[in-house]
């Protein structure tokens, strides 16, 4: 690839189109670039195949591997091993894990999810009757 000049991540996917993404990878990128400020509403409400070449994830209609890592669920036929493992552990010993598969915006979203509700452990206090957590 290096004497073709074409990085790993723009090379096109043949097996892979548009219809083949996964929605709530898409609903997950617009709600982030909105929150972030990032992009604004009207530049999010157009079609999924638009919103790709807009961010240059397309090249004569066909996606580019980096398009597909992000919004293509079974990101694993692209690239093995293409997953997040989250372990607790108690000194050298495993006390439970976690695989987290899917899209890159799906897995990174849900393992921060993952990370809040089972991994950290938070003080629990009550202000009143509302149960405060530090």
């Amino acid at each position: 690839m290096s004497k073709t000049g074409i990085k790993w991540d723009a090379a096109t996917v043949s097996n892979i189109t548009v219809d083949d993404l996964d929605k709530e990878s898409f609903d997950i990128f617009r709600r982030e670039a909105l929150r972030s400020g990032r992009m604004t509403k009207e530049d999010l409400n157009i079609p999924n195949a638009e919103l790709l070449d807009k961010l240059d994830l397309l090249v004569d209609d066909k996606l580019k591997r980096a398009g597909a890592l992000c919004f293509y669920r079974n990101a694993e036929k692209i690239i093995s091993g293409c997953y997040v493992k989250i372990g607790k552990f108690e000194g050298s010993e495993l006390l439970y894990q976690d695989e987290v598969h899917g899209s890159l915006l799906l897995m990174a979203d849900r393992v921060i999810d993952l990370i809040y509700l089972k991994y950290l452990k938070a003080a629990v206090s009550y202000h009143k009757e509302t149960r405060v957590e530090t």
